[in-house]
């Protein structure tokens, strides 16, 4: 699972992965709910139509059909308990998933300190 991917350490990382593993099976990609947006939409419009994937829509053909074919939007939010996921997709992770990335960041300098310990 990758989370932060509508961030630019997210999209690089998901250029990445597809790029040096065209073999991956399935790519469960965690964004924050946006009002009147499905996360698939988020997927598409806000990291798809990203210039980072411009080699790979050159080199693979269908890429659009590759790419949905292999990324799982999953609802969630690092901030809320559970990671603001739905039972089933927690279930739906924990499941299949095997390796977890985590880059996503607040960019809100303002946002107060938690305790780290």
């Amino acid at each position: 699972m990758l989370s932060g991917c509508t961030g630019f350490l997210g999209k690089v990382i998901l250029e990445k992965i597809f790029r040096s593993c065209p073999d991956v099976n399935k790519i469960y990609v965690m964004v924050r709910p946006k009002r009147n947006k499905k996360p698939l939409d988020r997927v598409k419009e806000e990291i798809l139509n990203s210039y980072n994937f411009s080699v790979l829509k050159k080199t693979i053909p269908n890429f659009e059909e590759y790419v949905e074919s292999k990324i799982i939007p999953i609802q969630g939010d690092l901030i809320v308990d559970n990671l603001g996921m739905s039972v089933e997709d927690r279930k739906l992770v924990t499941e299949n998933c095997h390796i977890i990335i985590n880059s996503a960041a607040s960019v809100n300098f303002d946002d107060p300190l938690q305790d780290a310990i």
